[in-house]
């Protein structure tokens, strides 16, 4: 599959679509470099099946993304979908902005976003608002791992 590397969109936002696992996974695509010169996604009320969230999460992970905003909200994706994302964050470097609201994630996951708090300085902006998390969960996971940074 061949992109041009010289189309000027930089964001791509979709609400409401039908998106299968086939076009998740191209939709991951765009976001390789060089080929992409796309800094912002968003998906909203979409509902993804982990393998799609695994291959965004993919996307995330080489070195020389561009993408600065993922904004997954209302996608259903889960604490197995956040943890790839998490992951991802690991070896990501230039996102900043990451909206995981209203995705039934769980306090399963506190332990890997600690972790990849401590190694991702460039996130700026978390969003994890109507999820599963317990102050419980939040503050034996994140609190501590926060607290080292």
């Amino acid at each position: 599959m061949h992109y041009c590397s010289n189309c000027p969109v930089q964001k791509l936002i979709f609400y409401n679509a039908a998106l299968d696992v086939a076009h998740a996974v191209k939709l991951s695509h765009l976001l390789h470099p060089p080929s992409s010169n796309i800094v912002s996604l968003v998906l909203g009320n979409i509902q993804l099946r982990v393998s799609a969230v695994v291959a965004i999460a993919g996307a995330l992970c080489h070195g020389f993304s561009k993408l600065e905003q993922l904004v997954l909200e209302s996608c259903e994706i889960g604490s197995v979908g956040a943890a790839a994302l998490f992951e991802a964050l690991c070896h990501n470097k230039s996102l900043w902005k990451l909206d995981l609201s209203k995705n039934h994630i769980s306090d399963s996951i506190c332990g890997t976003l600690g972790q990849a708090l401590l190694v991702n300085d460039r996130l700026a902006v978390l969003c994890l608002s109507d999820n599963a998390l317990t102050d419980r969960g939040v503050l034996g996971f994140l609190a501590p791992a926060l607290q080292c940074a």
